[in-house]
């Protein structure tokens, strides 16, 4: 399934096998795609190139989603409704306020088996 027009998606995200993968699956859809292995980063990214999508882990080293986010709502407003939220973290509660707070629903988890 290859987008109509092009779609360009930054995924921010420490965990390098995991970035990798979701990249892939999105390129393999015909998306481009850029990865960041942190907040700070995804902001010299967000410099170079305007992206459409942003995918985010919230718990990262350096500059995480939350800190991340608050950057990004000031200096590229245009995206503050074009950000995906992942994070392992499903039962943590400032992951959950920090989601709420901001207006984005938390998908409740599905166990893997």
């Amino acid at each position: 399934m290859v987008p109509h027009t092009p779609v360009r998606i930054l995924v921010i995200d420490d965990e390098p096998g995991f970035a990798r993968g979701l990249a892939l699956l999105l390129r393999h859809d015909g998306y481009t795609v850029d990865t960041a292995e942190n907040g700070q980063v995804a902001l010299a990214q967000l410099q170079a190139y305007r992206y459409d999508v942003v995918l985010c882990d919230l718990l990262m080293p350096a500059l995480d989603g939350s800190h991340f986010y608050d950057i990004l709502i000031r200096e590229y407003a245009y995206l503050r409704q074009r950000v995906i939220f992942l994070t392992g973290d499903t039962l943590g509660a400032e992951s959950m306020v920090f989601l709420a707070t901001e207006g984005h629903s938390p998908v409740t988890p599905v166990p893997l088996e």
